[in-house]
C-alpha cells in the first residue's frame, strides 16, 4: 500500500494479492470492501498480473466468481 496526502487527509492505495481476492470473493465481501474503501477515501488498485492469475483457476466457479469482482468498476 502506499499513503497519498490529499489535502489534510491521507489516504491509501491498496494493491491486494490474489489470495485476499480470492478470499473476499468466496465470502461475498466485494461490496463491504467498496463501501469501506469508499468512506475512508481509499483506492483499491487491481494489479493486472492478479487478473491473469485468477484467470489460470482450475476451479470455474470460483475463477467467476473472483473475475466479477477484480472486474467490478470500483476498483482501479
Amino acid at each position: 500500500c502506499r499513503w497519498l496526502i490529499v489535502g489534510r487527509e491521507l489516504r491509501l492505495r491498496v494493491l491486494l494479492d490474489t489470495n485476499v481476492w480470492e478470499s473476499l470473493a468466496q465470502a461475498s465481501a466485494g461490496e463491504r470492501l467498496r463501501v469501506l474503501a469508499s468512506k475512508l477515501g481509499h483506492e483499491i488498485l487491481v494489479s493486472p498480473a492478479v487478473v491473469y492469475e485468477a484467470i489460470r483457476n482450475p476451479d470455474g466457479t470460483a475463477r467467476k466468481v473472483t473475475l466479477d469482482l477484480l472486474t467490478n468498476a470500483s476498483w482501479t
